[in-house]
């Protein structure tokens, strides 16, 4: 007859804690042989290779910074397409990070603005004596509605050419920041990357698994940018709403595929 050896946990919250890492590492084998499985049927094209890319091979990366690349090769009419994926592990930020960065670039450009409107007024190439009418106490709704009218090529200049510079320091970098980073998101440690793909990390709330390109396609940038300065920044603070989706993403991130994550 064979005896079961029982384990005393002590407490419920230890037996919890054991169960709970079981399953985390039941789910993961359950995985690895579901992706066993599809890469064996996998159609032949796109072709997918996949290496682990290590700069230094006589030393581990730390886990933070393990990341594989995966090439991908479709074939088209226009001949083979060669495409670097690369799936790596991120922590998503908080939303008060997020606004904060937001906060730090609008208080940079709107520095920037106030150099630049100061310049052309010592040129003379603007007056402000006409926008002082809307200071007085005897203005009227038409005075109003006069003067916004004539703000607003103005005004919509400005949103597009921030958008231009947004998503060219996204795309490029800018002034030594790193690819992804605008001035604001660059203090506050978080970066946009593009999101082909992206998955929770068993056992780990706060860490997801991305598959992304190896910069933010300049299209995608601008359409973010353009996005987020002409329509979220005229909803305020109504805007903060459209940003509760999977993620902490938002409506811009969802249409350009980017996700900003922390670095």
């Amino acid at each position: 007859m064979n005896c079961v050896e029982r384990k005393n946990y002590g407490t419920a919250k230890a037996y919890a804690d054991d169960v709970r890492q079981w399953v985390a590492l039941t789910q993961a084998w359950m995985l690895e042989q579901h992706r066993g499985f599809s890469q064996a049927f996998r159609p032949i094209h796109p072709i997918n290779l996949q290496q682990n890319i290590n700069p230094n091979p006589g030393a581990p990366l730390p886990a933070q910074f393990a990341r594989r690349i995966m090439l991908r090769i479709g074939i088209n009419g226009n001949g083979p397409q060669l495409q670097t994926i690369i799936t790596q592990e991120y922590q998503i930020p908080s939303f008060a990070r997020r606004c904060a960065a937001e906060l730090l670039d609008f208080l940079i450009l709107f520095f920037w603005k106030m150099i630049f409107v100061y310049f052309l007024v010592e040129l003379e190439i603007i007056d402000l004596d006409q926008y002082v009418k809307i200071l007085a106490d005897d203005v009227d709704l038409t005075t109003l509605i006069d003067i916004t009218q004539g703000l607003f090529h103005l005004e919509l200049c400005s949103k597009i050419i921030c958008g231009i510079i947004e998503a060219y320091c996204i795309s490029f970098g800018f002034l030594g920041y790193p690819i992804g980073c605008t001035p604001g998101k660059y203090l506050m440690r978080i970066q946009v990357v593009s999101c082909v793909s992206i998955a929770p990390v068993l056992g780990q709330r706060d860490k997801v698994t991305i598959s992304r390109l190896p910069s933010v396609p300049f299209g995608s940038s601008l359409v973010r940018a353009l996005i987020k300065n002409s329509v979220f920044n005229v909803l305020f603070p109504l805007n903060t709403l459209l940003y509760f989706f999977s993620y902490n993403r938002a409506v811009y991130d969802i249409a350009a595929k980017t996700i900003v994550v922390s670095f």
